[in-house]
């Protein structure tokens, strides 16, 4: 047996059982956040050329999404409600910066060879999960 040593202020936090479930969900919203955001300023990105109007749409559609997640988030009681204002805020000013940024750098051909690459490799994903 080996001998143990306590020391004040080392105690290790256990997490519960509904602490560990609240800090899932809010990794899996994330990364599905991160994932729509790319996607959605990519397809924005490769309309906005030829159609700026499905562009804009596509845009606002998805902020107002995340902003109605964090109107939800501001009314919850959850322990990672500030975090979760403050990654749909980001969200939103980071898929509206890369579509412009996208659609800077590539032509509208490329960003449409990579929006069907990415629906396609999600498609996957979903189904062998």
């Amino acid at each position: 047996m080996s001998t143990r040593e306590w020391r004040p202020g080392k105690e290790r936090h256990r997490r519960s059982v509904e602490e560990s479930r609240a800090r899932h969900r809010e990794k899996v919203r994330r990364r599905w956040l991160i994932g729509s955001g790319l996607f959605v300023s990519l397809l924005a990105a490769a309309a906005r050329e030829p159609l700026p109007e499905v562009s804009l749409f596509l845009l606002a559609a998805y902020a107002l999404g995340v902003v109605s997640d964090a109107g939800v988030a501001m009314f919850s009681r959850g322990l990672y409600r500030r975090g979760r204002i403050v990654a749909d805020a980001v969200s939103v000013a980071g898929a509206v910066g890369l579509c412009f940024g996208l659609a800077a750098l590539f032509s509208t051909f490329t960003l449409a060879l990579f929006a069907g690459t990415a629906l396609v490799v999600g498609i996957v994903f979903l189904l062998s999960a």
